[in-house]
């Protein structure tokens, strides 16, 4: 059954446009947990994006138990102070900092087949589209670079979730209610953006 979509309200480029702007990554956030009937809408909504040919190859595993997390990043503690790995990752957590998860985050695992058409671009369509959702309600994001890492290349890490030999995390999520004051001022990039229009430049003489 077709859906119709809604008319934009006139000042939608303006909302979008400031989405992006006051975007921020969180890794700290309040007890409260995202409800998982808004969860499964924001994923329900995101399955309708952009995909290569339409496939939409990506299966989504949210873990928002705070006992499966916590077992989840003690493999992960384990592995890396076994096999001395990432050690700046136990400095931190040593710290009581944690990059990997974060404090009371709830976690979007991303999961597509080997073989599917072009599973990297559609993962991180679909999430940087849950991710402006997410944002436009209050909830706070952050790309976990050291899970995708760790869910991958560590085996206790692919057992635990479920991964197949013919599987592989596209793209990680850490998301909550953030902890700490919202940032409503624009960020300092470390390099101007880089901008050409067309093949041949004109050379000043």
């Amino acid at each position: 059954m077709e859906r119709k979509s809604k008319n934009f309200p006139e000042n939608t480029a303006d909302i979008v446009e400031n989405l992006i702007k006051q975007r921020r990554s969180y890794r700290k956030f309040e007890t409260r947990k995202v409800p998982r009937e808004e969860i499964t809408e924001m994923i329900t909504s995101a399955s309708l994006v952009a995909s290569a040919k339409n496939t939409h190859p990506t299966k989504w595993l949210v873990l928002d138990d705070e006992s499966e997390i916590k077992e989840l990043m003690d493999i992960i503690e384990s592995f890396c102070r076994t096999n001395q790995v990432s050690p700046e990752i136990i400095a931190e957590l040593e710290n009581n900092n944690n990059p990997v998860v974060g404090e009371h985050a709830s976690l979007l695992i991303g999961i597509c087949k080997n073989d599917a058409l072009d599973p990297i671009h559609d993962t991180a369509i679909a999430m940087t589209s849950m991710e402006l959702m997410m944002q436009s309600r209050g909830i706070g994001t952050c790309w976990g670079g050291y899970l995708l890492r760790y869910l991958n290349n560590i085996p206790e890490c692919r057992k635990f979730i479920g991964l197949s030999e013919d599987m592989s995390v596209c793209g990680t999520l850490m998301f909550g209610y953030p902890k700490q004051n919202k940032y409503r001022y624009l960020p300092k990039r470390l390099a101007e953006v880089e901008l050409q229009y067309g093949v041949c430049p004109t050379v000043k003489s």
